[in-house]
Protein backbone atom coordinates (compact mmCIF):
# COMPACT_ATOMS: atom_id res chain seq x y z
CA UNK A 1 0.00 0.00 0.00
CA UNK A 2 2.87 2.38 0.81
CA UNK A 3 4.40 1.84 -2.64
CA UNK A 4 1.03 2.45 -4.34
CA UNK A 5 0.55 5.65 -2.36
CA UNK A 6 3.98 6.94 -3.39
CA UNK A 7 3.30 6.10 -7.03
CA UNK A 8 -0.06 7.91 -7.03
CA UNK A 9 1.56 10.95 -5.44
CA UNK A 10 4.25 10.94 -8.12
CA UNK A 11 1.64 10.85 -10.88
CA UNK A 12 -0.43 13.67 -9.38
CA UNK A 13 2.59 15.90 -8.86
CA UNK A 14 4.17 15.16 -12.22
CA UNK A 15 1.37 15.61 -14.76
CA UNK A 16 1.47 19.05 -16.35
CA UNK A 17 -2.03 20.53 -16.98
CA UNK A 18 -3.02 20.01 -20.60
CA UNK A 19 -4.06 22.76 -22.94
CA UNK A 20 -7.63 22.92 -24.20
CA UNK A 21 -8.50 20.16 -26.61
CA UNK A 22 -5.19 18.41 -26.04
CA UNK A 23 -4.79 15.77 -23.36
CA UNK A 24 -2.51 13.89 -21.01
CA UNK A 25 -0.75 10.56 -21.33
CA UNK A 26 0.57 8.89 -18.19
CA UNK A 27 2.87 5.91 -18.74
CA UNK A 28 3.85 3.85 -15.70
CA UNK A 29 6.86 1.58 -16.17
CA UNK A 30 7.89 -1.11 -13.76
CA UNK A 31 10.52 -3.62 -14.88
CA UNK A 32 8.69 -5.87 -17.37
CA UNK A 33 5.36 -4.05 -17.38
CA UNK A 34 4.04 -0.84 -18.92
CA UNK A 35 0.70 0.90 -18.33
CA UNK A 36 -0.32 3.62 -20.77
CA UNK A 37 -3.33 5.70 -19.75
CA UNK A 38 -4.32 8.38 -22.25
CA UNK A 39 -7.03 11.02 -22.09
CA UNK A 40 -7.14 12.89 -25.39
CA UNK A 41 -9.51 15.43 -26.86
CA UNK A 42 -9.71 17.18 -30.22
CA UNK A 43 -11.87 20.13 -31.20
CA UNK A 44 -13.91 19.18 -34.26
CA UNK A 45 -16.11 22.28 -34.28
CA UNK A 46 -14.46 23.61 -37.43
CA UNK A 47 -14.51 20.41 -39.44
CA UNK A 48 -17.45 19.33 -41.62
CA UNK A 49 -20.46 18.15 -39.65
CA UNK A 50 -20.13 14.73 -41.32
CA UNK A 51 -17.27 13.89 -38.91
CA UNK A 52 -19.50 14.56 -35.91
CA UNK A 53 -22.31 12.50 -37.44
CA UNK A 54 -19.95 9.59 -38.13
CA UNK A 55 -18.59 9.40 -34.59
CA UNK A 56 -21.94 10.15 -32.98
CA UNK A 57 -23.59 7.24 -34.78
CA UNK A 58 -20.73 4.83 -33.98
CA UNK A 59 -20.71 5.81 -30.31
CA UNK A 60 -24.49 5.70 -29.98
CA UNK A 61 -24.71 2.32 -31.70
CA UNK A 62 -21.80 0.46 -30.07
CA UNK A 63 -19.63 2.31 -27.55
CA UNK A 64 -22.48 3.19 -25.20
CA UNK A 65 -23.42 -0.47 -24.83
CA UNK A 66 -21.21 -2.51 -22.50
CA UNK A 67 -21.63 -5.81 -24.37
CA UNK A 68 -20.56 -4.24 -27.67
CA UNK A 69 -17.70 -2.31 -26.05
CA UNK A 70 -16.25 -5.40 -24.38
CA UNK A 71 -16.24 -7.26 -27.70
CA UNK A 72 -14.54 -4.32 -29.41
CA UNK A 73 -11.90 -4.27 -26.64
CA UNK A 74 -11.22 -8.00 -27.19
CA UNK A 75 -10.80 -7.50 -30.94
CA UNK A 76 -8.48 -4.53 -30.47
CA UNK A 77 -6.40 -6.32 -27.82
CA UNK A 78 -5.69 -9.20 -30.23
CA UNK A 79 -4.88 -6.80 -33.06
CA UNK A 80 -2.57 -4.71 -30.84
CA UNK A 81 -0.70 -7.74 -29.56
CA UNK A 82 -0.02 -8.96 -33.10
CA UNK A 83 1.00 -5.43 -34.12
CA UNK A 84 3.47 -5.13 -31.23
CA UNK A 85 5.10 -8.46 -32.04
CA UNK A 86 5.44 -7.44 -35.69
CA UNK A 87 7.34 -4.38 -34.44
CA UNK A 88 9.92 -6.50 -32.63
CA UNK A 89 8.33 -6.81 -29.20
CA UNK A 90 8.32 -10.60 -29.46
CA UNK A 91 7.29 -11.22 -25.84
CA UNK A 92 4.72 -8.45 -25.61
CA UNK A 93 1.36 -9.43 -24.23
CA UNK A 94 -1.73 -7.26 -23.75
CA UNK A 95 -2.76 -7.83 -20.14
CA UNK A 96 -5.61 -5.34 -20.18
CA UNK A 97 -7.27 -2.89 -22.58
CA UNK A 98 -9.96 -0.40 -21.68
CA UNK A 99 -11.31 2.13 -24.18
CA UNK A 100 -13.94 4.82 -24.35
CA UNK A 101 -15.02 7.33 -26.97
CA UNK A 102 -17.45 10.23 -26.77
CA UNK A 103 -18.50 13.48 -28.40
CA UNK A 104 -19.15 16.40 -26.09
CA UNK A 105 -21.18 19.40 -27.18
CA UNK A 106 -21.13 22.87 -25.68
CA UNK A 107 -23.38 25.62 -26.97
CA UNK A 108 -21.70 28.91 -27.83
CA UNK A 109 -23.88 31.99 -28.17
CA UNK A 110 -23.34 35.25 -30.06
CA UNK A 111 -25.59 38.31 -30.10
CA UNK A 112 -26.05 40.60 -33.12
CA UNK A 113 -28.01 43.81 -33.62
CA UNK A 114 -29.54 45.28 -36.77
CA UNK A 115 -26.97 46.99 -38.99
CA UNK A 116 -29.39 48.52 -41.53
CA UNK A 117 -33.01 49.60 -41.64
CA UNK A 118 -35.50 51.06 -44.11
CA UNK A 119 -38.86 52.73 -43.67
CA UNK A 120 -40.93 51.31 -46.56
CA UNK A 121 -44.21 52.93 -45.60
CA UNK A 122 -44.68 55.58 -42.91
CA UNK A 123 -42.08 57.87 -41.42
CA UNK A 124 -39.16 57.80 -39.02
CA UNK A 125 -39.55 60.25 -36.13
CA UNK A 126 -36.54 59.82 -33.85
CA UNK A 127 -33.79 57.54 -32.62
CA UNK A 128 -31.29 55.37 -34.47
CA UNK A 129 -30.11 51.77 -34.58
CA UNK A 130 -27.69 52.21 -31.69
CA UNK A 131 -30.65 53.03 -29.43
CA UNK A 132 -31.85 49.45 -29.88
CA UNK A 133 -28.73 48.20 -28.09
CA UNK A 134 -28.39 50.64 -25.18
CA UNK A 135 -31.86 51.21 -23.78
CA UNK A 136 -32.92 54.02 -26.15
CA UNK A 137 -35.97 54.12 -28.41
CA UNK A 138 -36.67 54.42 -32.11
CA UNK A 139 -40.00 56.08 -32.91
CA UNK A 140 -41.95 55.59 -36.16
CA UNK A 141 -45.31 56.95 -37.36
CA UNK A 142 -47.82 55.41 -39.73
CA UNK A 143 -48.86 56.72 -43.16
CA UNK A 144 -52.51 57.71 -43.56
CA UNK A 145 -53.81 55.87 -46.60
CA UNK A 146 -57.41 57.19 -46.74
CA UNK A 147 -58.12 56.47 -43.07
CA UNK A 148 -56.12 53.25 -43.20
CA UNK A 149 -52.94 53.59 -41.17
CA UNK A 150 -49.98 51.74 -42.67
CA UNK A 151 -46.47 51.30 -41.33
CA UNK A 152 -43.93 48.94 -42.93
CA UNK A 153 -40.35 48.75 -41.63
CA UNK A 154 -37.42 46.54 -42.63
CA UNK A 155 -34.33 45.69 -40.60
CA UNK A 156 -31.27 43.72 -41.67
CA UNK A 157 -29.10 41.61 -39.37
CA UNK A 158 -25.73 40.40 -40.60
CA UNK A 159 -23.97 37.40 -39.04
CA UNK A 160 -20.27 38.28 -39.55
CA UNK A 161 -17.80 35.58 -40.52
CA UNK A 162 -15.36 36.98 -37.97
CA UNK A 163 -17.79 35.93 -35.23
CA UNK A 164 -19.27 32.77 -36.78
CA UNK A 165 -16.60 31.34 -39.14
CA UNK A 166 -17.71 29.62 -42.31
CA UNK A 167 -16.50 26.24 -41.11
CA UNK A 168 -18.79 26.36 -38.06
CA UNK A 169 -21.83 27.87 -39.81
CA UNK A 170 -23.24 24.38 -40.36
CA UNK A 171 -23.05 23.84 -36.57
CA UNK A 172 -25.60 26.59 -35.87
CA UNK A 173 -28.33 25.01 -33.79
CA UNK A 174 -30.58 28.03 -33.25
CA UNK A 175 -31.20 31.62 -34.31
CA UNK A 176 -33.59 33.48 -32.06
CA UNK A 177 -35.11 36.91 -32.73
CA UNK A 178 -36.01 39.20 -29.81
CA UNK A 179 -38.17 42.33 -30.04
CA UNK A 180 -39.29 44.82 -27.39
CA UNK A 181 -41.79 47.48 -28.39
CA UNK A 182 -45.37 48.72 -28.42
CA UNK A 183 -47.91 50.78 -30.36
CA UNK A 184 -49.58 54.04 -29.35
CA UNK A 185 -52.95 52.29 -29.77
CA UNK A 186 -54.15 48.80 -30.52
CA UNK A 187 -55.02 48.19 -34.17
CA UNK A 188 -57.83 46.29 -35.87
CA UNK A 189 -55.94 44.41 -38.57
CA UNK A 190 -52.29 43.49 -37.89
CA UNK A 191 -49.09 44.39 -36.13
CA UNK A 192 -47.11 41.52 -37.50
CA UNK A 193 -43.50 40.43 -37.28
CA UNK A 194 -42.27 38.79 -40.49
CA UNK A 195 -38.97 37.30 -41.70
CA UNK A 196 -37.91 36.85 -45.30
CA UNK A 197 -37.74 33.25 -46.47
CA UNK A 198 -34.86 32.92 -48.95
CA UNK A 199 -36.12 29.51 -50.05
CA UNK A 200 -39.66 30.53 -50.96
CA UNK A 201 -38.87 34.14 -51.84
CA UNK A 202 -41.66 35.42 -49.59
CA UNK A 203 -42.02 36.73 -46.07
CA UNK A 204 -43.03 34.30 -43.35
CA UNK A 205 -45.44 35.80 -40.80
CA UNK A 206 -44.13 34.79 -37.38
CA UNK A 207 -46.96 36.44 -35.44
CA UNK A 208 -49.67 38.66 -36.88
CA UNK A 209 -50.30 40.50 -33.58
CA UNK A 210 -46.86 40.38 -31.98
CA UNK A 211 -46.68 44.17 -31.49
CA UNK A 212 -50.39 44.88 -31.05
CA UNK A 213 -50.03 46.19 -27.50
CA UNK A 214 -49.70 49.58 -25.84
CA UNK A 215 -47.35 48.24 -23.16
CA UNK A 216 -43.72 47.50 -24.01
CA UNK A 217 -43.60 43.71 -24.33
CA UNK A 218 -40.71 41.50 -25.40
CA UNK A 219 -41.46 38.71 -27.84
CA UNK A 220 -39.12 36.09 -29.24
CA UNK A 221 -39.13 33.82 -32.30
CA UNK A 222 -37.01 30.90 -33.42
CA UNK A 223 -35.78 31.16 -37.01
CA UNK A 224 -34.81 28.48 -39.48
CA UNK A 225 -31.16 28.77 -40.50
CA UNK A 226 -31.56 27.31 -43.99
CA UNK A 227 -34.66 29.37 -44.84
CA UNK A 228 -34.11 32.60 -42.94
CA UNK A 229 -30.31 32.99 -42.84
CA UNK A 230 -28.64 30.86 -45.52
CA UNK A 231 -26.38 33.74 -46.60
CA UNK A 232 -25.64 35.24 -43.17
CA UNK A 233 -28.39 37.85 -43.47
CA UNK A 234 -31.71 37.96 -41.64
CA UNK A 235 -34.30 40.36 -43.06
CA UNK A 236 -37.01 41.39 -40.60
CA UNK A 237 -40.22 43.19 -41.55
CA UNK A 238 -42.70 44.87 -39.21
CA UNK A 239 -46.09 45.37 -40.84
CA UNK A 240 -48.74 47.47 -39.06
CA UNK A 241 -52.20 47.99 -40.62
CA UNK A 242 -55.14 49.72 -38.92
CA UNK A 243 -58.35 50.38 -40.84
CA UNK A 244 -60.10 53.42 -39.27
CA UNK A 245 -63.03 55.68 -40.00
CA UNK A 246 -62.90 59.45 -40.21
CA UNK A 247 -61.50 61.20 -38.22
CA UNK A 248 -58.51 58.86 -38.10
CA UNK A 249 -55.42 59.02 -35.86
CA UNK A 250 -51.82 58.12 -36.56
CA UNK A 251 -50.39 54.96 -35.09
CA UNK A 252 -46.93 55.31 -33.56
CA UNK A 253 -44.50 52.46 -32.97
CA UNK A 254 -41.91 52.56 -30.18
CA UNK A 255 -39.05 50.09 -30.64
CA UNK A 256 -36.88 49.72 -27.53
CA UNK A 257 -34.78 46.68 -28.27
CA UNK A 258 -34.06 44.33 -31.17
CA UNK A 259 -31.47 41.57 -31.52
CA UNK A 260 -30.81 38.07 -32.73
CA UNK A 261 -28.99 35.41 -30.73
CA UNK A 262 -27.10 32.76 -32.65
CA UNK A 263 -26.10 29.53 -30.94
CA UNK A 264 -23.75 27.02 -32.47
CA UNK A 265 -22.32 23.75 -31.30
CA UNK A 266 -18.78 23.51 -30.02
CA UNK A 267 -17.88 19.85 -30.52
CA UNK A 268 -15.04 17.92 -28.89
CA UNK A 269 -14.19 14.32 -29.69
CA UNK A 270 -12.79 12.70 -26.55
CA UNK A 271 -10.92 9.44 -26.27
CA UNK A 272 -9.73 7.40 -23.31
CA UNK A 273 -7.68 4.25 -23.38
CA UNK A 274 -5.77 2.26 -20.81
CA UNK A 275 -3.34 -0.32 -22.12
CA UNK A 276 -1.35 -2.65 -19.87
CA UNK A 277 1.43 -4.58 -21.60
CA UNK A 278 3.95 -7.08 -20.24
CA UNK A 279 7.01 -8.59 -21.90
CA UNK A 280 8.75 -5.29 -22.70
CA UNK A 281 11.74 -5.68 -20.35
CA UNK A 282 14.87 -7.82 -20.11
CA UNK A 283 16.58 -8.70 -16.84
CA UNK A 284 20.30 -7.95 -16.82
CA UNK A 285 23.09 -8.40 -14.32
CA UNK A 286 22.81 -4.86 -12.91
CA UNK A 287 19.09 -4.17 -13.50
CA UNK A 288 16.41 -4.03 -16.18
CA UNK A 289 16.57 -3.00 -19.83
CA UNK A 290 13.12 -1.78 -20.97
CA UNK A 291 11.84 -1.10 -24.48
CA UNK A 292 9.75 2.09 -24.19
CA UNK A 293 8.86 2.45 -27.88
CA UNK A 294 5.14 2.10 -27.10
CA UNK A 295 5.21 5.66 -25.76
CA UNK A 296 4.76 6.79 -29.40
CA UNK A 297 2.44 4.02 -30.50
CA UNK A 298 0.36 4.50 -33.62
CA UNK A 299 -1.26 1.18 -34.57
CA UNK A 300 -2.29 1.69 -38.19
CA UNK A 301 -4.10 -1.62 -38.03
CA UNK A 302 -7.41 -2.39 -39.69
CA UNK A 303 -10.23 -3.75 -37.52
CA UNK A 304 -13.96 -4.09 -37.97
CA UNK A 305 -17.04 -4.44 -35.85
CA UNK A 306 -20.66 -4.46 -36.86
CA UNK A 307 -21.20 -2.14 -39.80
CA UNK A 308 -17.89 -0.34 -39.31
CA UNK A 309 -14.40 -1.03 -40.61
CA UNK A 310 -11.70 1.28 -39.26
CA UNK A 311 -8.06 1.88 -38.34
CA UNK A 312 -7.46 1.59 -34.60
CA UNK A 313 -5.21 4.65 -34.38
CA UNK A 314 -7.70 6.85 -36.23
CA UNK A 315 -10.99 5.70 -34.74
CA UNK A 316 -9.90 5.82 -31.08
CA UNK A 317 -7.26 8.60 -31.24
CA UNK A 318 -4.70 5.94 -30.32
CA UNK A 319 -2.02 8.04 -31.97
CA UNK A 320 0.93 9.06 -29.80
CA UNK A 321 3.31 9.32 -32.74
CA UNK A 322 4.46 12.82 -31.79
CA UNK A 323 6.32 11.45 -28.77
CA UNK A 324 9.05 9.74 -30.81
CA UNK A 325 11.73 12.14 -29.58
CA UNK A 326 14.68 10.18 -28.06
CA UNK A 327 14.19 9.79 -24.32
CA UNK A 328 17.48 11.50 -23.47
CA UNK A 329 15.90 14.71 -24.85
CA UNK A 330 12.93 14.51 -22.48
CA UNK A 331 12.90 16.38 -19.19
CA UNK A 332 14.16 13.99 -16.49
CA UNK A 333 14.08 14.08 -12.71
CA UNK A 334 14.63 11.55 -9.93
CA UNK A 335 12.74 12.09 -6.66
CA UNK A 336 14.37 9.35 -4.63
CA UNK A 337 11.91 6.60 -5.51
CA UNK A 338 10.91 7.19 -9.14
CA UNK A 339 12.44 8.60 -12.30
CA UNK A 340 10.09 10.89 -14.19
CA UNK A 341 10.36 11.80 -17.88
CA UNK A 342 8.04 14.47 -19.33
CA UNK A 343 7.47 15.99 -22.74
CA UNK A 344 4.82 18.16 -24.40
CA UNK A 345 4.58 18.08 -28.16
CA UNK A 346 2.39 19.50 -30.93
CA UNK A 347 1.62 17.22 -33.83
CA UNK A 348 -1.21 16.23 -36.18
CA UNK A 349 -3.58 13.31 -35.83
CA UNK A 350 -5.88 11.93 -38.51
CA UNK A 351 -9.43 10.90 -37.66
CA UNK A 352 -11.24 7.98 -39.24
CA UNK A 353 -13.10 10.39 -41.55
CA UNK A 354 -9.77 11.59 -43.01
CA UNK A 355 -9.79 14.93 -41.17
CA UNK A 356 -6.40 16.02 -39.80
CA UNK A 357 -6.24 18.05 -36.58
CA UNK A 358 -3.45 19.52 -34.47
CA UNK A 359 -3.06 18.33 -30.87
CA UNK A 360 -0.58 19.26 -28.13
CA UNK A 361 -0.72 16.69 -25.31
CA UNK A 362 1.72 16.08 -22.48
CA UNK A 363 3.14 12.65 -21.70
CA UNK A 364 4.63 11.68 -18.37
CA UNK A 365 6.69 8.50 -17.99
CA UNK A 366 6.97 7.35 -14.39
CA UNK A 367 9.66 4.68 -13.89
CA UNK A 368 9.92 2.84 -10.61
CA UNK A 369 13.47 3.25 -9.32
CA UNK A 370 16.45 5.20 -10.63
CA UNK A 371 16.69 5.03 -14.40
CA UNK A 372 18.58 6.44 -17.34
CA UNK A 373 17.42 6.45 -20.94
CA UNK A 374 18.73 6.65 -24.47
CA UNK A 375 16.68 6.40 -27.64
CA UNK A 376 13.81 4.02 -26.86
CA UNK A 377 15.64 2.18 -24.09
CA UNK A 378 15.30 2.72 -20.35
CA UNK A 379 17.86 1.18 -18.01
CA UNK A 380 16.64 0.71 -14.44
CA UNK A 381 19.25 0.08 -11.77
CA UNK A 382 18.44 -2.86 -9.50
CA UNK A 383 19.96 -2.11 -6.10
CA UNK A 384 18.88 -5.53 -4.82
CA UNK A 385 21.15 -7.16 -7.39
CA UNK A 386 23.95 -4.74 -6.57
CA UNK A 387 23.52 -5.50 -2.87
CA UNK A 388 23.79 -9.24 -3.47
CA UNK A 389 26.81 -8.73 -5.71
CA UNK A 390 28.40 -6.57 -3.04
CA UNK A 391 27.61 -9.12 -0.37
CA UNK A 392 29.07 -11.84 -2.57
CA UNK A 393 32.27 -9.89 -3.12
CA UNK A 394 32.58 -9.24 0.59
CA UNK A 395 31.92 -12.91 1.28
CA UNK A 396 34.62 -13.98 -1.17
CA UNK A 397 37.08 -11.52 0.37
CA UNK A 398 36.28 -12.83 3.83
CA UNK A 399 36.90 -16.40 2.67
CA UNK A 400 40.20 -15.36 1.07
CA UNK A 401 41.25 -13.57 4.25
CA UNK A 402 40.23 -16.53 6.41
CA UNK A 403 42.16 -18.98 4.20
CA UNK A 404 45.14 -16.66 4.23
CA UNK A 405 44.99 -16.27 8.01
CA UNK A 406 44.64 -20.02 8.51
CA UNK A 407 47.65 -20.69 6.34
CA UNK A 408 49.61 -17.89 8.00
CA UNK A 409 48.81 -19.22 11.45
CA UNK A 410 49.85 -22.73 10.44
CA UNK A 411 53.14 -21.40 9.09
CA UNK A 412 53.87 -19.46 12.25
CA UNK A 413 53.23 -22.53 14.44
CA UNK A 414 55.54 -24.60 12.26
CA UNK A 415 58.29 -22.00 12.58
CA UNK A 416 57.92 -21.92 16.35
CA UNK A 417 58.30 -25.71 16.55
CA UNK A 418 61.46 -25.53 14.43
CA UNK A 419 63.14 -22.97 16.62
CA UNK A 420 62.17 -24.89 19.76
CA UNK A 421 63.79 -28.09 18.39
CA UNK A 422 67.08 -26.26 17.73
CA UNK A 423 67.22 -24.94 21.28
CA UNK A 424 66.69 -28.38 22.75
Amino acid sequence: MKKIGILLAVILLSVIPAKAYAGTVTTIIGKDRMTIEAKLSVDITKVPIATYNFYYNFIRTYVKFKTHLEKIEEILADKLEAWMRDRGLKNAKVEELEIDLDVKITFIGKTFYPDANKTVTGSWISGNLSDLTNGGTMLFRSYNDTNTMRLVLEFNFTIPEAEIPEDVYDKISEIKLFLLGNLSKTVTDSASVEVYNFTSGEYDILDIDALNTTTATETSFTLDVSDHAPNRVVVLRINVTDVQSHPSTFVDLDLDRMRIEVKYQGIALTSYFKLIVSGIGTRQLLGWRINASLRYMKPIVKASYGLYSFYISRMFLMDLSGFDKPLEEWKREFNGTHTIFTDTISYSVTLETGVTIKVDPTQTLVVEGEATAEGDTIIVKDYTTLTWIGAGVVGVLLIVVMVYMARRTKKIIAEEKKYKYVED
